[in-house]
């Protein structure tokens, strides 16, 4: 007779000795309880840093039991983990996981992801503007920079100040500011005013020769103005032009003509060159009528035509 019985389930209280019986005879066997010794991760999950509310996953993880007589099991399933998969990561409690298996626990840390920079890697297609011009900032892209090295571009969470659309002031600097579950970060990008470079003639005045005392005409005149950003404007009619139109044409002093434009504090200068109209020459071009006189006759000199030739050709 056995005691306990074979098929009985082992019970370490009362079952580590096993008594047998035969006609009277005595003898004992010992039986050893193997019990769990330890767990531990023996591989963390794929992910173990978190943003703020983002959700704790498991995946990945194994849980591994140890035994008394050096055996292991894996318990990945049957562990009770706090916090639980799938809850939204908490920085101020979350960081330190339980894992409970049985009576054995062990931890796993998950370490907070934070907002640590704001990046402009690329700046907007136009940051140069005119005074009272609308702001654009049409290809600005901004990236939030966290602790684990990771980026996320953030552009359109971003706030904008000056606002787009805004009216541009001289001076002003854009400032960028991104907020993520309380944590704040700032970035700049520089704006600045147009300028003018340079003044220059595009197209000359239709008449540029005079005759002295001739009335000077500036149609035709083109002058255009560039600026810092590459782009022309049209300002004839915002110049100072010396001589003025209108003025009687001096060769002694109007053959340089000045030609000025000032903006903003600004004053870029050109000049346009008239050419004064001078007497080369002249030719009778018929003799007149009479041209044979008697003694004492009075000349008469009508039918004489004299013509001046000048420097233009006329």
């Amino acid at each position: 007779t056995i005691t306990p019985r074979a098929g009985k389930a082992f019970d370490p209280e009362t079952d580590t000795t096993v008594d047998i019986e035969y006609q009277g005879a005595m003898a004992s066997i010992y039986l050893t309880e193997i019990y769990l010794t330890s767990i531990v991760v023996t591989q963390n999950p794929y992910q173990t840093a978190y943003k703020k509310n983002e959700r704790i996953s498991y995946d990945g993880m194994v849980v591994t039991a140890s035994y008394s007589d050096g055996s292991t099991f894996v318990v990945t399933r049957k562990c009770k983990t706090v916090p639980a998969n799938n809850k939204r990561f908490d920085p101020d409690e979350d960081t330190n996981v339980e894992i409970t298996y049985a009576d054995m626990s062990c931890y796993l840390m998950l370490t907070p992801v934070l907002l640590t920079g704001l990046e402009v890697t690329q700046k907007p297609n136009k940051t140069e503007y005119f005074a009272g011009e609308a702001i654009d900032y049409t290809g600005l892209v901004v990236k939030a920079v966290y602790s684990d090295g990771s980026e996320s571009v953030v552009t359109d969470d971003c706030v904008l100040t000056p606002a787009a659309g805004t009216a541009y002031e001289p001076g002003a600097e854009v400032i960028i500011t991104y907020t993520e579950f309380g944590e704040t970060q700032t970035a700049t990008v520089a704006l600045t005013e147009v300028s003018l470079t340079s003044v220059s003639v595009s197209s000359t005045p239709i008449k540029t020769s005079y005759k002295p005392g001739e009335t000077i005409d500036y149609t035709g005149l083109v002058v255009t103005a560039t600026y810092s950003d590459g782009s022309t404007e049209d300002i004839t009619s915002s110049c100072s032009i010396t001589p003025a139109a209108g003025k009687a044409f001096d060769p002694q002093t109007d053959t340089g003509v000045s030609i000025s434009y000032a903006e903003s504090g600004i004053t870029e200068t050109t000049s346009i060159s008239l050419t004064a109209i001078t007497l080369t020459g002249i030719s009778v071009a018929a003799n007149p009528t009479k041209t044979a006189y008697n003694p004492g006759e009075t000349i008469d000199y009508a039918g004489l035509e004299v013509i001046a030739t000048y420097s233009d050709g006329s």
